[in-house]
């Protein structure tokens, strides 16, 4: 498999993230399940699904992104 990065794409992608702030930059501060928090999860679950990617969240707020493959019955 050959993965290739879009460097520039992935830089723009975590300042975005960082910006997503209760702080000024260069200080990322985000209280779970606070405003901040709330957006940055929210930002992050568009671009996961954007991707194709199926997205759930636990009891506990983690959130996980999986990429299903042709056959959604088989597991690793």
């Amino acid at each position: 498999m050959n993965l290739a990065i879009d460097q520039a794409r992935l830089s723009s992608e975590i300042e975005a993230l960082a910006a997503i702030s209760e702080a000024e930059p260069p200080v990322v501060t985000r209280v779970v399940f606070g405003p901040a928090d709330m957006k940055a999860r929210a930002w992050m679950i568009s671009l996961c699904e954007a991707a194709g990617l199926s997205v759930r969240q636990d009891a506990i707020g983690n959130t996980f992104a999986r990429w299903k493959g042709s056959d959604p019955m088989r597991r690793p």
